[in-house]
C-alpha cells in the first residue's frame, strides 16, 4: 500500500536576484513562473517554474542566467515557502553569423533572412524567428540555430546557422479523364531555386482528346516568381499562359 501522508501546500513565494530589481520588477518575475500561493507543492510545476524564470530573463538577454530554488517547509511539513534565486549574470549580445550546410543556395538568400543585427541584444525570440524565416523559403529540410560553442560565457556570442538542403526540382506527370469520351494528360516541371537565388520557375502543360468528337484541347502554363523583387523583401511573379482549342466536325 502507498500512504499519500499530508498535502503540502505553497504558502509563499519569494525571489531572490543579486541584480538590483525593484519590486514592480520582482512581482513579474515570480508571475512568469506560473505559480502561486495556495497551489499544491508539485515537484514538477516547481521545475517547470524554473525553466519560466530563466526563459523570462534569456529573453532579455541574460543567456546565462541561473536559477535554483530553495524550499522551506513547517514543522509538519504541510506548507512550504518557495524562494527563486536567480543569477543573472551579464547580457549577451550577437557576434558574427556563420553559415554551414549551403552548397547550391547562395550564403546572402539565407542571411536576407535573418532578423537580427550584429551589436543587438541576444534575443531567443528573434533567433526562432530567423529559423521560421529560413524554413518558409522552402529550400531547407532542417535549419538550425545556436551559438558557436565556447568554455567561457562571453558577452559576445557568435551564431552558426546549420542548413541541411532539400530538392529543388519536381517533376510530375498525371493521366486520367474528363469524361468516358475525353481523355486528359497533364504534365507539371518545377525548380525552387532557380540561379541560386529561390526564384521559382513552374512549368505545367494538359492536352484533352475527345476520341469521338475528334476536339483537342492544349493548354500550356508557366510561372515565374522573385521572392525579394528589386533586393526588397517583397514579392513579385509572371505567369504567361498558352491555350490550343482545335474542334474537328
Amino acid at each position: 500500500t502507498v500512504e499519500e501522508g499530508p498535502r503540502c501546500i505553497i504558502s509563499k513565494i519569494d525571489v531572490q536576484c543579486p541584480s538590483g530589481m525593484d519590486d514592480e520588477e520582482l512581482k513579474r518575475v515570480w508571475m512568469a513562473s506560473g505559480i502561486n500561493a495556495g497551489d499544491p507543492l508539485v515537484e514538477g510545476h516547481i521545475n517547470s517554474a524554473e525553466q519560466k524564470i530563466f526563459t523570462y530573463f534569456s529573453d532579455q538577454g541574460y543567456i546565462y542566467a541561473t536559477v535554483h530554488t530553495g524550499l522551506t517547509y513547517n514543522e509538519d511539513k504541510t506548507s512550504a515557502e518557495v524562494v527563486f534565486i536567480v543569477q543573472p549574470k551579464h547580457i549577451a549580445y550577437i557576434g558574427d553569423v556563420v553559415v554551414q550546410g549551403n552548397s547550391t543556395v547562395r550564403e546572402k538568400i539565407i542571411l536576407r533572412e535573418v532578423t537580427f543585427e550584429k551589436g543587438e541584444v541576444y534575443d531567443p525570440a528573434q533567433i526562432s524567428e530567423t529559423q521560421r524565416k529560413i524554413y518558409s523559403t522552402h529550400l531547407f529540410r532542417d535549419v538550425k540555430i545556436r551559438p558557436i560553442e565556447y568554455e567561457e560565457e562571453l558577452e559576445v556570442v557568435d551564431l552558426i546557422i546549420m542548413v541541411r538542403e532539400d530538392k529543388f526540382h519536381w517533376f510530375e506527370i498525371a493521366p486520367g479523364y474528363e469524361s468516358p469520351d475525353k481523355g486528359r494528360l497533364a504534365l507539371g516541371w518545377g525548380h525552387d531555386n532557380v540561379f541560386g537565388n529561390n526564384q521559382r520557375l513552374t512549368a505545367r502543360g494538359t492536352a484533352a482528346y475527345g476520341f469521338s468528337s475528334k476536339e483537342d484541347i492544349e493548354t500550356i502554363y508557366i510561372s515565374y516568381q522573385e521572392p525579394w523583387l528589386f533586393g526588397l523583401p517583397f514579392a513579385g511573379s509572371l505567369s504567361p499562359y498558352f491555350i490550343r482549342e482545335n474542334h474537328i466536325n
